[in-house]
């Protein structure tokens, strides 16, 4: 079983919060070359969609 806060209390709290804003920030500069533009909150709402979706499907899952 998953223990949150053994994740948080170690050195995994750097993976577990520097990937997500690692792909939301490599997200922006790829938006601001091609679309010669970027709207971070747009980004960032996007990928908060998508990690709540995934976790509800983890749960999902995780329950059966």
């Amino acid at each position: 079983m998953i223990n949150i806060e053994e994740a948080f209390g170690t050195k995994e709290k750097r993976g577990l919060i520097g990937w997500p804003a690692l792909a939301v920030l490599m997200e922006s500069f790829q938006e601001f070359f091609i679309f010669k533009g970027t709207n971070i909150g747009q980004t960032f709402l996007i990928f908060i969609s998508a990690m709540v979706v995934f976790a509800i499907g983890c749960v999902i899952l995780y329950k059966q």
